[in-house]
């Protein structure tokens, strides 16, 4: 089971966050539950809800301080059981992301890049590094979707 602290190849700087996990389960599987974007709300404690659209995604969740926020989101790239990458629209704060996803026998490696640049980049930075926000959160996240990949039935 994978949990954060033992991955030494997790990367933390300004803007971005990178981290490596790896998943008993196979890729087709592990990149069926990412691409349902629906599932972000099962897995991620601060997403209220999603809603899936022809164009766009829009995700309502709870930002610092547990201020209710919406951001809409695109599919920027989607190669299936490789890549799905996305960013932010509409929005004065920039967000992307990507997953990559390597079959390795029974288990699936998952690359999970995330880059932001927060309002405000010093103060930003000073309340992130305080808060841990959004990196336990994404910690967080990450160790339910692979304790659901690992456990189907559960």
């Amino acid at each position: 089971m994978w949990t954060p602290s033992t991955l030494a190849d997790n990367v933390r700087d300004m803007g971005t966050i990178r981290h490596v996990i790896e998943v008993k389960a196979p890729v087709d599987r592990a990149f069926r539950v990412w691409s349902d974007l629906e599932n972000l709300s099962r897995f991620f404690e601060r997403v209220d809800s999603v809603q899936v659209g022809d164009d766009s995604t829009v995700v309502s969740y709870r930002g610092l301080l547990g201020r209710a926020r919406t951001l809409s989101i695109i599919i920027t790239d989607s190669v299936t059981n490789h890549v799905l990458s996305w960013k932010v629209i509409e929005s004065s704060v920039s967000l992307s992301g990507s997953l990559i996803f390597e079959e390795a026998g029974k288990s699936t490696f998952i690359t999970f890049v995330f880059s932001f640049d927060p309002p405000l980049v010093r103060v930003g930075d000073a309340v992130t590094s305080i808060l841990k926000y959004p990196h336990e959160d994404l910690e967080t996240g990450l160790t339910n979707i692979a304790e659901f990949l690992e456990n189907p039935g559960e």
